[in-house]
Order: structure tokens, then sequence, then C-alpha cells
């Protein structure tokens, strides 16, 4: 029989160092077949612990617009792989990556129609107030006049709608403008128009409302 000599502490750690050797590895053997299972689906704790505090905020509205957010990212991903195989001639390789395109703009497609029990109210409040924010603090930075950035000829005392641009590489713009049809031509004019994805109005901005 083999003897131990030390103190009950030194044993302990001995011991101790033995199972946190072998238990990672246990572990994993006992975990590795559950993950491997292509329908297994999950995400950090941290990403779980902030999307549901969103949802207690603003309901189930928060999943809609993270999955067509993250659809959105696929997509564009995909539409920057897209010319790689084709400029290779690589005609198979093509044909699968516009399949998954088309399965990914479909599934948008149905996410989209799929009503939140909650609206979507809170959410675009809740947006609106960021980019609004973002808006005025970006150009509180760079020492910008808001009516400087309007044109004083614009202003006149009336109400401007604020819209944000969307961009295919994920970046966004706001402007101010009348109106959707004056955003969209002020946005093609300043911008490649084939870069946009999105126009869309996200607050208003009248001339009491920012100290000068």
């Amino acid at each position: 029989m083999d003897h131990f000599t030390g103190s009950a502490h030194e044993f302990l750690n001995a011991t101790n160092g033995i199972y946190a050797q072998e238990c990672p590895q246990s572990t994993n053997d006992e975990v590795d077949p559950l993950l491997d299972d292509p329908s297994i689906v999950g995400i950090p704790h941290e990403m779980f612990d902030m999307l549901k505090g969103l949802e207690e905020k603003h309901g189930d509205e928060t999943f809609k617009q993270v999955a067509l957010f993250c659809l959105g990212q696929w997509l564009q991903i995909h539409q920057g792989i897209l010319p790689q195989p084709l400029q290779c001639e690589n005609i198979h390789e093509a044909m699968v990556t516009v399949a998954d395109l088309t399965t990914l703009a479909h599934s948008a497609q149905q996410v989209q129609a799929v009503g939140s029990f909650g609206g979507d109210e809170s959410w675009r409040k809740m947006l609106k107030e960021i980019v609004s924010q973002d808006i005025l603090e970006n150009m509180e930075e760079q020492g910008i006049s808001v009516k400087a950035a309007l044109g004083e000829d614009q202003m006149s005392g009336n109400v401007m709608d604020i819209f944000k641009v969307s961009f295919r590489d994920g970046s966004f713009f706001c402007l101010w403008a009348r109106n959707l049809e004056h955003a969209t031509l002020t946005a093609k004019e300043d911008y490649n128009a084939s870069l946009i994805v999105m126009i869309e109005r996200v607050g208003e901005w009248e001339d009491d409302e920012v100290e000068q």
C-alpha cells in the first residue's frame, strides 16, 4: 500500500489537482454529443441576459427586430461573397450562394409578416431617442449648428423630419428633410445610390428644441 506523507492540507491539494485535470475532459465528453447536434441552438449568457432585458422593456418585438437585423447582416455577407465565385467562374458555388441568399430573403419576409403581441411602438420610440441623441451629440462634438447644417432658408420655423439612411456595410447617416421624397433625393445626390438599402423617418426636430 502506498502511503501519503504530509499534512491533510497537502493531501487535499494533491487530490484537487488531479480532479481539476480530469474534470474538464470528462465534462467535455458528456457535453460534446449534445452540442454537436445541429438542431441545438445556443447563445452566450451575456447575449441572453441582454435580450431578456430588452424583452422586459419592449416585449416580444425585441426578438423580431433582432431576428430581422441578423438576417439582414447575414444577407449582406452572402451578397459580398457572391462576386468571388462568379469571378472565378465557379458556377456551382455561385448557385449555392444564390440559393442561400434566396432562402435568407424569404426568411426575412416571413419574419417581417409575423406581428408581435405588444406591437413595435415602444421599440421604435427607443430607436428614435437613440438616433436623435446620437445626431445631436455628434453635431456638438463637431461644433456644428443645427441651423447651419440645415441652412436658414430651410428652417423658417417649421418642423423638419429626421431620416436615417442605412448603407449596405451596416453604417448609417441621418439627415433632415421636409418629407421622404426630399430625403431620398438628398441622399441619392450626396451618396452612391447603389449603397443605400433603406431610408426611414426616425424623428423630428423643431426650432425651439435645441439650444443654439
